[in-house]
């Protein structure tokens, strides 16, 4: 009666090994969050963070359509873009929804878990999900990755409440939940294959039709599709381009494979590893390439081509690629992209608490070979595990790569944990013996993936510490962090240099002074550092240091825009219009496409006179980026000062439409509208 009286009567009806796996899924997240909010990293948002973070600030301020082809999976960004215009540009509440996703993809691993095998395994695989390091990692991360596990798991559920229910409404979730993946990453349309086979295959008590399987399958697609074409169609209008979500999945194939691929994420030494920069760099290689300007489609595709040529040329090559990409797959490292498990688990200690891939890898190949003897029965989980390892080594490897994986393989690790346990408890050494197998297989498997050095060597603890010295205003520490990896850059490229001239004089070659091959990747490498160095310099007022520095950076890579770029606006502050003039022409040499390099020509061509020069330079900027409002107000000033008063309104209001709280269109378009308004 009592029980009755305190707990409500939802609870009671509740399953308690879903609660407890809710429960401890919300506890360890908030746990990690408020060490998190106390650690050194509190706040810090890196790259890939500020990326999405603009862009969804560029959402909420009405640029909804956007002006080019989509380069990354736009999913994550609508969604923030779209809250932050209901409650204002608030993380928190963005971190507070990611970590109700990360507790529900826990519920859905139960859910799943319980209807492939039984409630034991459901209450392992779920409480292994509650506490899985890299999941409070990703969590509470602003990024988009943990959309990955979730939507999986999603689509995983539904395809099963299908298959007990026979109810056409779960294919289309499924269908609807593989679409909203494939808008995170596209790598996810590969898993429509296995629910197309699974439709088409599995067995039931009952034969199913072929119309009914059929019905299924097109369900399935026409939900999938209902997501994924709007965002084609899309594609098609703002850049006349059929692409189906993203044009950088050729530019990605091809750093996995091509020439300079690795095990891990390795890119090519003639693009600088930054978000935004990447598929620029990769359109201005092949544009050096090709002889002609490509789109995004175009570069997508012909670097496609470009890495199916090297695997075609080195076949070998690439089976040995895949081997080891195999192998840093089931390492218990998380391969670092510019946020950092190894460094951040440093600053918040509570993640060596919590288990890593490595104390579960073992348990999933075990699980693995026991869904083998039943492939009729797992073929779904299966299916879907072999796609995500397939796009993992298609790809190259972040451990954000493998995180959609990771709900699956906790799904067969669970289910070899209960297997294993079950068999140890029945007291029968005949029933033990294939456990104690299974049991040296986990344990093989688990110490081989603490084992060996990093996979992925990296100055991440220094990148950070960068970062941080800089948001907290200490310049000194981080100009001696960044002079530091000068050294050792220059140190080691010292040491290369004499080894390989000790080579040629071995040879009776002569070594050419000075001589750097095409593409040097050392060459980038020091001048990303000089370039950072300059920018820093200029911060702390050393004017003169920091154009050595960025004119170094510019000698060091000529094909790249960004230092000529920074230079010339540096230049332009100081009024050397000439010089300015000169680096931002360059600029546009290197990359035709680069629209801060035609807008800051046109300044310098505006405060030189050259009036009709400038509005084209202006025009040109915002063909290729429309959303620059500041630009498209400076084009607005000099169309106002030309008596051109009617066209500069209209660019005001543009400016205004993308930006309303913009105050300086504002102002101004007040003056254009009194200033064509009669006199009584």
């Amino acid at each position: 009666m009592l029980r009755r009286w305190l707990l409500p009567r939802w609870f009671r009806q509740t399953d308690r090994g879903l609660l407890a796996v809710v429960a401890s899924a919300t506890v360890a997240r908030l746990a990690y969050w408020l060490l998190l909010q106390k650690s050194r990293l509190a706040g810090l948002q890196r790259v890939d963070q500020s990326y999405y973070r603009e862009w969804a600030e560029r959402i909420a301020a009405g640029d909804w359509l956007g002006s080019e082809v989509f380069e990354q999976g736009p999913l994550y960004a609508y969604l923030v873009g779209g809250l932050f215009r209901l409650v204002g540009p608030r993380d928190e509440i963005v971190l507070i929804l990611q970590l109700l996703g990360g507790v529900a993809t826990c519920g859905l691993v139960y859910a799943c878990s319980w209807r492939l095998f039984d409630r034991a395994t459901a209450v392992v695989a779920g409480l292994i999900a509650a506490v899985y390091g890299p999941f409070l990692f990703y969590d509470l991360m602003l990024m988009k990755s943990f959309l990955s596990p979730l939507l999986t798991m999603m689509a995983l559920w539904a395809a099963l409440r299908y298959a007990d229910e026979l109810q056409l409404r779960w294919m289309a979730v499924c269908g609807l939940a593989i679409g909203l993946a494939t808008l995170v990453r596209e790598n996810h349309l590969l898993l429509l294959l296995p629910m197309l086979v699974w439709i088409a295959t599995r067995p039931t008590a009952a034969p199913l039709s072929r119309r009914h399987q059929l019905a299924a399958a097109v369900v399935l697609g026409l939900s999938f599709a209902t997501i994924v074409l709007p965002v084609t169609w899309r594609n098609w209008a703002v850049g006349k381009e059929l692409v189906l979500v993203t044009a950088g999945g050729g530019e990605a194939f091809y750093m996995a494979q091509g020439p300079y691929a690795a095990a891990v994420y390795n890119p090519p030494p003639f693009i600088t590893a930054k978000s935004g920069r990447e598929h620029e760099d990769f359109r201005i290689e092949a544009r050096r390439r090709t002889g002609r300007d490509l789109t995004r489609g175009e570069s997508s595709r012909y670097w496609f081509g470009e890495g199916l040529a090297a695997v075609a040329d080195d076949p070998l090559r690439a089976l040995q690629l895949t081997w080891a990409k195999l192998l840093v797959l089931l390492r218990d490292e998380e391969i670092p992209d510019n946020q950092s498990y190894a460094v951040t688990r440093g600053e918040v200690p509570l993640l060596y608490a919590v288990p890593s891939f490595g104390w579960i890898v073992g348990l999933g190949c075990a699980g693995l070979i026991l869904a083998c003897g039943d492939v009729r029965r797992y073929q779904l989980l299966l299916g879907m595990t072999l796609m995500h390892v397939l796009s993992v080594i298609l790809f190259y490897n972040f451990g954000r790569f493998r995180l959609g994986l990771m709900p699956l393989w906790i799904l067969l690790a669970a289910s070899a944990a209960t297997f294993i346990w079950n068999r140890f408890r029945s007291g029968k050494w005949r029933t033990a013996e294939p456990a104690v197998v299974l049991v040296v297989v986990a344990l093989v498997m688990s110490v081989l993936a603490f084992v060996g050095p990093s996979a992925a060597p990296t100055l991440a603890k220094e990148s950070v510490d960068f970062d941080l010295a800089v948001r907290a205003g200490d310049l000194d520490r981080a100009e001696e962090i960044l002079r530091e990896q000068l050294g050792r850059l220059t140190n080691a490229a010292e040491t290369e240099d004499r080894a390989t001239a000790d080579a040629a004089n071995r040879d009776g070659a002569e070594p050419v002074a000075g001589e750097r091959q095409e593409i040097d990747p050392q060459a980038r490498k020091e001048a990303t550092l000089r370039f950072q160095l300059a920018k820093l310099l200029l911060a702390r007022g050393r004017g003169t240091l920091a154009k050595r520095e960025a004119e170094a950076a510019r000698q060091l890579v000529p094909s790249d825009f960004e230092p000529p770029l920074w230079l010339g606006r540096l230049l332009l502050s100081e009024g050397q219009l000439d010089a300015a003039a000169e680096n931002f022409s360059r600029a546009i040499e290197a990359n035709p496409r680069a629209a801060g390099a035609h807008a800051g020509l046109a300044q310098v061509l505006r405060r030189q006179g050259r009036t009709a020069e400038a509005t084209q330079s202006f025009r040109r900027a915002l063909d290729l980026r429309p959303d620059l409002v500041e630009i498209r107000c400076d084009l607005a000033d000099l169309l106002f000062a030309a008596g051109q008063v009617a066209e500069a309104i209209e660019q005001y209001e543009e400016a205004l439409r993308r930006q309303p709280d913009f105050e300086r269109a504002r102002r101004q378009l007040t003056k254009a509208r009194a200033a064509l308004t009669p006199s009584p």
